[in-house]
């Protein structure tokens, strides 16, 4: 079997040619998500305590299951 290089599948590049519009892309990805998020209410399904687990940022220590609510336009 072939090994599969490094940087084989890096979206924005890395190195010297990495791509310029990294920081708008990644932007524009929050921009949009927070858009759409707007429009739901969230909820956690189950009593399961969510534990954390520190690494470089703090993260949860398993998945957390959610409900999603979309909410009414009032007009």
């Amino acid at each position: 079997m072939e090994k599969t290089h490094p940087f084989a599948h890096i979206p924005f590049g890395g190195g010297p040619r990495v791509c310029i519009g990294q920081n708008m892309a990644k932007m524009q990805i929050l921009l949009v998500v927070s858009a759409i998020i707007q429009n739901y209410d969230f909820e956690l399904t189950g009593k399961k305590e969510i534990g954390m687990h520190a690494m470089m940022l703090l993260k949860p220590d398993g998945p957390i299951n959610m409900k999603f609510t979309r909410l009414t336009a009032v007009t």
